[in-house]
This record gives C-alpha cells, sequence and structure tokens, in this order.
C-alpha cells in the first residue's frame, strides 16, 4: 500500500468512527430534551375549526404553576429540571434550552425550549410529545400553558409593529389576541381556536390563569398595561365546550 492510499485508509476509518460514536445509545435514565426540531406550520385563523368558549357558572381556585416542592429549573446555559433529591429529570441542550417548566396535574411535563417551542414529556422526564410551532402570519407562535392534563391552552399576540410603542424595547404591544388549544390526546395535530369574548373598545385579552377544573381566568386589559399591569375589567371564567 502506497503511501497516499495509506492515508486515505486511515482517514476512512476515523470518520467511521466519528459517525460510529455520534449514532451512539445514550446511557440508560439519561434525561434529554427533544431530539428532533418541533415541525413548523403556518396557520390562518379564519381556517381553524373553533370551539365555543361558555361562562363558568361559579368562581374556582386557579391552578398552581409553582414547581412542586424541593423541585428546581436551574437555568444555567442551558437548563436542568431537578428533583426534591436532587437528581436530574430533564436536561436543556444548546439547541434546545429549557426556558420555562410547568407541571400537569398528573405528573407530565410542559418544556418551553425558547422561540416559540414547546414538548411535552413525561414524570421520568421522557418525550411524550413535540409541540408543532404554529406560527400565525403578523404574530407569531402562541405561548402554551396547561389547560388540563390533556391539553394545552395558547395565547397569540397579534400586533401592529407601526402603531404600538414598546414594550419592553424587545417586545411589541399585542392590539388583539387570539385563543387557541391543542389537544394532546390526538392522533393528529390539530389546532382550534376558542372564541374568546369581544372585550371593551381599546382593550385586549388577557388570559390570567387557569382553574384547577380547566377554567380559562379571562379579563380585559389596555396594550399598555398588557406585560404585568392591572386589568382594566374582569371578563369571568370560561370553560371549553
Amino acid at each position: 500500500m502506497n503511501l497516499h492510499r495509506y492515508a486515505l485508509a486511515v482517514f476512512v476509518l476515523l470518520a467511521c468512527q466519528s459517525c460510529m460514536a455520534f449514532h451512539a445509545p445514550r446511557e440508560e435514565g439519561q434525561s434529554q430534551a427533544m431530539e428532533t426540531g418541533p415541525q413548523d406550520v403556518v396557520v390562518a385563523p379564519s381556517a381553524l375549526p373553533s370551539k365555543h368558549l361558555a361562562r363558568a357558572g361559579q368562581e374556582s381556585p386557579l391552578r398552581e404553576t409553582s414547581l412542586p416542592d424541593g423541585w428546581q429549573l436551574r437555568r444555567g446555559s442551558v437548563g436542568v429540571l431537578v428533583d426534591g433529591q436532587g437528581r436530574e429529570v430533564i436536561a436543556g441542550a444548546p439547541d434546545a434550552p429549557l426556558v420555562g417548566v410547568e407541571a400537569s396535574g398528573d405528573g407530565k411535563w410542559l418544556v418551553h425550549h425558547g422561540s416559540g417551542r414547546y414538548a411535552v414529556y413525561d414524570a421520568n422526564g421522557g418525550l411524550v410529545r413535540t409541540v408543532p410551532v404554529f406560527n400565525v402570519p403578523g404574530a407569531g407562535a402562541p405561548m402554551w400553558r396547561w389547560k388540563d392534563s390533556s391539553s394545552l391552552v395558547g395565547v397569540v399576540e397579534v400586533s401592529d409593529e407601526d402603531g404600538q410603542p414598546r414594550y419592553p424595547e424587545t417586545d411589541v404591544l399585542p392590539t388583539r389576541t387570539l385563543l387557541v388549544m391543542y389537544p394532546l390526546d390526538e392522533d393528529v395535530d390539530d389546532l382550534y381556536m376558542l372564541d374568546a369574548p369581544e372585550p371593551p373598545a381599546g382593550t385586549v385579552v388577557r388570559l390570567e390563569g387557569v382553574t384547577r377544573q380547566g377554567g380559562l381566568v379571562l379579563s380585559a386589559v389596555v396594550p399598555a398595561e398588557y406585560f404585568g399591569g392591572a386589568p382594566e375589567q374582569a371578563l369571568g371564567i370560561y370553560e371549553v365546550e
């Protein structure tokens, strides 16, 4: 074998070893963020199927959104979710950091990986479902939270960038909002519009929280107060029919 063929053989061997190392299986019990990027879907709100929101008959306490006792989201460079014993449950990755987490009533986790990307994990950190990035033209992707253990409710903030002041500097205040729902117990990726009540003139609908029974607590707020300001008017609790 001459020198040229020897060098070529070494290069091929190293390349094959590199490929084998890249595809090596993960260690048993190692948690992980989503391995593949979510599907990017452009949706037109007018073309989506809708579900009716009915006013709830009685008040109900909000569901807790804080982490269970002892659990921590350690953000760092990519983020990691650890349980009360300090064990790693879900670890972020450079292309899928842990930006935020929310527990469902039955122990699942909704994880925000940034840039409108969300995924659902089981209680042990195993990936259950990657939520598609539903992009609404002129608005972007919904911001999701648990509605109940089998569905998510999302808020789409529609903005007029020319007519609205910026607050904070990197955000644009919404001129209207859309409420959408994503069921997790269906085999297809269906997105539903929720017919939220019409807010008073000059205000937008804001989702204040979700009750323990899955009711949506809505208020009307002026755009300048949308991010953390006091609501102009409480609209009540609504349930999906």
